[in-house]
């Protein structure tokens, strides 16, 4: 079935909202431009403007509270070093007979160094998976992107860029919810890309859920602490 001039229009007014308030603006401007915003580490450079820019469209109503609240409430608790970014699961919704969203996610693959808390959550063979919301899209049925409207949406690449392996991070976090049944909210796709059968995927629109260190050593979830305060801080509250 060919795609209606309606459906062009629906997808270029779905562009400018994407590029309004959720986009990524900028995230091609070379590292070297945000040198106040970066450290390099074991691999590259943490690019902590692209992150927050990042966490501050997924969920920004989470940048609140305390280190000490977080590992309260949350179930899992750890620290580790991220060790690879792959592409998750993506979530299909119909919005007409010819157009579809796609919700993209990535997982972030962390080498597990200090479990402080699991309640009842399989970490798998010494790693935790966390999702990151990357983004939404407009396509045909088939995934075709609509006419001319490009992608503005950060590539796995880009991710894996802005948080490149050996990165130190604080997760204090909890089990992604399962996918909510009903046309209404939509299909799975990829339900096991970016992690193993059987390993829980975990929430990591970011901070406080899953934290990094930054290019000043400091955690983008809390700002006033260093890696090693929160490692000192954990330490304390599981002795």
């Amino acid at each position: 079935m060919g795609i209606t001039t309606k459906s062009l229009a629906a997808a270029a007014v779905f562009a400018a909202l994407t590029l309004a308030g959720c986009g990524t603006e900028g995230h091609t401007q070379k590292v070297a431009d945000r040198s106040s915003s970066t450290r390099v580490g074991p691999s590259g450079e943490v690019d902590a403007a692209f992150l927050e820019r990042l966490q501050d469209r997924a969920l920004p109503a989470v940048r609140s509270g305390s280190l000490a609240q977080a590992i309260a409430a949350e179930p899992v608790v750890l620290t580790g070093v991220i060790d690879g970014v792959e592409a998750g699961p993506t979530t299909v919704q119909a919005i007409s007979t010819e157009l579809d969203t796609r919700a993209h996610t990535v997982v972030v693959r962390v080498r597990v160094e200090r479990a402080f808390k699991s309640d009842g959550v399989k970490l798998a063979a010494g790693f935790a998976y966390v999702t990151i919301r990357s983004g939404s899209e407009m396509t045909d049925h088939d995934g075709a992107a609509i006419g001319d409207v490009p992608s503005k949406n950060p590539t796995v690449a880009d991710i894996a860029k802005a948080m490149p392996a050996g990165t130190r991070v604080v997760l204090a976090t909890r089990p992604t919810p399962p996918p909510r049944a009903g046309a209404e909210y939509g299909r799975v796709v990829d339900q096991d890309a970016g992690h193993p059968a059987g390993a829980a995927l975990l929430e990591g629109d970011l901070p406080p859920f899953f934290s990094i260190e930054d290019g000043d050593g400091r955690l983008t979830g809390w700002p006033s602490m260093t890696y090693d305060d929160a490692v000192a801080a954990l330490e304390k509250a599981f002795p």
